[in-house]
């Protein structure tokens, strides 16, 4: 995974009493041992100059000295782009723009590059997709190759007109042929359920019926049924809660035909169906590297609360008030009160406290079981020929820890935990990107996704929504939720609009992600989860 990616850190939306009447002024204040970005932004001065995209602008890797033999800014392991950024090899010529000068997708390299043909398809541009996009409709290669009907994608159904029928087969037909008494769709697909004697009249229906041009009828269901697959004559209910085919943000309960939705405690239902928070304050809690910052919902007002250094990921204990992170240079985590929590009104500015669990390997993910009062975390060590990556536990004030995931981990990105279902979720982009759950003790692990999937950087969990499990894709510019046991995988949105995301939280009806390439904090409105094309409004900016 390129190291720029991982740079913007994390977001996570928490319901707390208001931040205070006091707003401090968001402005760069630049103190020793800190650089200042073109953009105004402020860094770390042990970030600059290390090959890697930590001011927004690239400023920091300006007017550079080489840093690796035979002039090189880059090691061996690594691609140098020309504005002197390093980059995964596997990340070139793949149609993404990951050193921001286009240098990795330039036609010159690419024009003689070649894929791993085990994992990518090689376009006739010699651009190189994922596997899964052979064939899927869309012209990822931009050159029509990964769709060729006629070559590597004859065995594609093609897409039936709107009189024609489908059948099992996925074999086209006209209508005019179904329920003629002939194998049209050669699997008798097309004759399967008609009743070739007697009409609609007494034909027994229990819903909607259609009289047959030549003799006989065919029975349908309304909408929130369907015909029964021992019955042609009965309908059954479609249960839309368990199919994950509903519009609630909540709580969904099935009726015949139908169903409703409701609110939890503490939330009420507006017109729209959405639910929201009764009383109280809503605060985001994020991050863009060197600080903490908080911003409050309700009132449009931001603060800096907390300053750090490198931060990757943070999570919050709601219960003592404190907010943890990983801290990537010192390759360390930390913690700290934050200023405005129910007993801490009056403060306004945190600090950090080190839990002195140093160690070789880099933190990444990190996640807060508020349960059990432990704190989980996932480091990837580096130090070797590949990366190894692992999933670690200890007490919250870093006491007694331990590994629980040490084998087949490479470089995690991601953790989350469901303390109410006992439950634990980690994402992998190593050789072979994954999302990946276990007990949170470690046993019982096994793969939920690794299909469909490039590099994505950031879990959460909608616990108010029967616990479903969302995540961001950086490259390929996805939101995609499922449920808890990896079923009823479903694309939420999609496209440049997006802005690369790198980590998300949700709450009430809406999704908040930190973007790569700016670093901007954003949100959408999610009004009907279970079509991409009617999901959002028009996805905004929150300015602070």
């Amino acid at each position: 995974m390129t190291s720029v990616s991982l740079l913007t850190g994390s977001v996570m939306v928490k319901r707390i009493v208001p931040m205070g009447q006091t707003s401090l002024p968001v402005i760069p204040v630049l103190i020793d041992g800190q650089f200042q970005c073109s953009s105004g932004h402020c860094i770390q001065e042990h970030f600059r100059c290390d090959g890697e995209r930590n001011c927004h602008d690239l400023s920091d890797e300006l007017d550079c000295p080489p840093r690796y033999p035979g002039d090189r800014y880059c090691c061996e392991e690594k691609f140098q782009c020309d504005n002197h950024l390093c980059v995964e090899m596997r990340d070139l010529c793949d149609g993404s723009n990951d050193c921001y000068d286009n240098s990795d997708e330039r036609e010159s390299l690419c024009s003689n590059y070649t894929c791993n043909t085990l994992r990518r398809f090689q376009c006739n541009n010699h651009k190189c997709i994922p596997l899964y996009q052979k064939c899927d409709g869309i012209d990822n290669c931009g050159d029509g190759s990964d769709e060729n009907n006629m070559t590597i994608c004859s065995h594609r159904p093609r897409p039936c007109i709107f009189n024609e029928f489908r059948c099992a087969n996925q074999k086209c037909i006209g209508s005019n042929k179904i329920c003629d008494h002939a194998d049209d769709c050669g699997d008798s697909s097309d004759e399967l359920g008609c009743h070739t004697a007697s009409n609609c009249t007494v034909g027994g229906c229990e819903q909607t019926c259609t009289d047959l041009k030549d003799g006989g009828y065919v029975c349908h269901s309304i909408r929130g049924f369907r015909i029964s697959p021992n019955n042609p004559k009965i309908c059954n209910d479609i249960d839309e809660c368990a199919k994950f085919t509903h519009n609630c943000s909540q709580l969904c309960t099935n009726l015949n035909g139908t169903h409703a939705c409701s609110c939890r405690e503490g939330f009420v239902a507006e017109i729209n169906g959405v639910c929201r928070l009764e009383q109280g304050a809503i605060t985001l809690i994020y991050s863009d590297s060197p600080e903490i910052r908080a911003f409050n919902l309700t009132s449009h007002t931001a603060k800096y609360v907390i300053k750090g250094d490198n931060i990757e990921s943070l999570d919050y204990e709601p219960v003592s008030g404190i907010v943890y992170w990983t801290d990537s240079y010192g390759k360390t985590i930390k913690r700290s009160y934050l200023p405005g929590s129910p007993e801490r009104a009056n403060v306004t500015m945190g600090y950090a406290q080190n839990l002195d669990i140093e160690s070789r390997a880099k933190p990444t993910g990190m996640a807060v079981d508020w349960a059990g009062l432990n704190l989980y975390w996932s480091e990837t060590d580096r130090t070797g020929n590949k990366p190894r990556g692992s999933i670690l536990v200890s007490t919250l004030d870093g006491r007694y820890r331990h590994s629980i995931i040490t084998t087949g981990l490479e470089v995690p990105t991601s953790v989350v935990v469901d303390p109410d279902h006992g439950y634990m979720f980690w994402i992998d982009i190593g050789s072979i990107p994954k999302i990946e759950t276990s007990w949170m003790d470690g046993s019982k692990r096994r793969i939920l996704v690794s299909d469909a999937i490039s590099q994505p950087t950031g879990l959460s969990i909608d616990f108010a929504m029967e616990h479903t499990i969302y995540w961001v894709d950086v490259k390929l510019n996805t939101i995609e939720m499922m449920r808890e046991d990896g079923t009823r995988r479903t694309l939420v949105a999609y496209g440049n609009y997006l802005k690369h995301p790198l980590s998300l939280d949700v709450f009430e009806s809406s999704i908040y992600w930190v973007t790569r390439d700016r670093g901007d904090l954003q949100y959408g409105q999610v009004w009907k989860r279970s079509s991409c094309e009617a999901a959002w409004r028009i996805c905004q900016s929150i300015q602070y």
